[in-house]
This record gives structure tokens, C-alpha cells and sequence, in this order.
């Protein structure tokens, strides 16, 4: 079963995410009322399990939304994204915290599996899902999620991660 684009808008749309497709890609909708992130100075590093499981909750969309085997974001890469996000203001260590209680709090009591629907669902609060749940499925979206739905490029895409090994494009010597 292939999830629609129309069925995949309106999944954002339930977190409270407008994304418009624009002349460039996927363009999030401006909206009045943007949370902010409620310690950025509060800077530090999430343990491994706690990286475990955000990386549970990314995982999760690319199995919610069947863009998970176009994701091209390891499990490597993703700890450094996270790394980069906590370690320097404006640090998202707050709202990682704060979801990954979310998190525990409902698998405790309705199981992981319950518990990773109900973050998507639309009931958490704006923070977690412009902060946490917002960026994860950004990060699936740039590193190759879209093409589940049917496109061929996407705004920051590079056909790979970040990283140096291998080089994103193609390297040509200048004469």
C-alpha cells in the first residue's frame, strides 16, 4: 500500500504543519502563532538510549508514511544532526527532553507501538511538534523520503548526507 500525497498532507497537517510545494519544493506554511523553544541556552548532549529513541520516533514516520525505504539518513548521521542540535544554542535539548517524556509517559501506558500513533496523532503540544516531531520528518523528507511520493528532487537535497565519504555530487577538477 502506497500512502498518497493527499493522505501524507493531511497527516502534517494533523501536527499542525502546512507545507506548501512551490516552484522549489516543499515550503513550510507561515503560521500566526509560532511556538518558540523554551530553554535555548540550555545546552548538553542526549544519552545513547535517549538517541535511541528519537531514533525510534524517526523510524516510525518512515514506516507511518512508507518513505522509509527512500530515506537515505543512517542511524550515524542521525545522532550527529541530534548532536548538533543540542550541543550550541539555539539548543533543542529541552524539547527533545520534554518529548522523549511524552514519549515514555504513553508507552508506559499504551505500549511503544500505541505510543509512537498517539505523537502523531495531533493532541501534543505545539512545541513537540514544531521542535521534535516537525524536524524529524523534515530530516526524512531531505534525505530522500520524498521521492515515496513520486518526486524527483527535493530543496537541500544533494543526492546524500552531509558528510564527505562519498561526496554528495560530482567533483570536477577546474582547469
Amino acid at each position: 500500500m502506497q500512502v498518497s500525497r493527499r493522505d501524507f498532507f493531511e497527516a502534517l497537517g494533523l501536527l499542525g504543519l502546512g507545507l506548501c510545494l512551490s516552484g522549489e519544493g516543499f515550503v513550510l506554511a507561515e503560521d500566526s502563532e509560532q511556538p518558540t523553544i523554551r530553554n535555548p541556552r540550555k545546552t548538553g548532549e542526549l544519552t545513547a538510549d535517549e538517541k535511541g529513541s528519537l531514533w525510534r520516533v524517526f523510524s516510525h514516520i518512515g514506516s507511518l508514511w512508507q518513505t522509509g525505504e527512500h530515506c537515505s539518513l543512517s542511524r550515524a548521521e542521525f545522532n550527529q544532526i541530534i548532536d548538533l542540535k543540542t550541543n550550541r544554542p539555539p539548543s533543542y535539548l529541552t524539547e527533545y527532553q520534554a518529548a522523549l517524556e511524552r514519549l515514555r509517559v504513553l508507552s508506559k501506558a499504551e505500549g511503544e507501538r500505541q505510543a509512537l500513533n498517539l505523537l502523531f496523532s495531533g493532541g501534543e503540544a505545539a512545541p513537540i511538534r514544531q521542535f521534535v516531531l516537525a524536524e524529524l520528518i523534515e530530516l526524512n523528507l531531505v534525505y530522500g523520503g520524498f521521492r515515496a511520493f513520486g518526486y524527483r528532487n527535493y530543496k537541500g537535497f544533494m543526492g546524500g548526507s552531509f558528510s564527505v565519504r562519498p561526496a554528495p555530487y560530482r567533483t570536477r577538477k577546474i582547469s
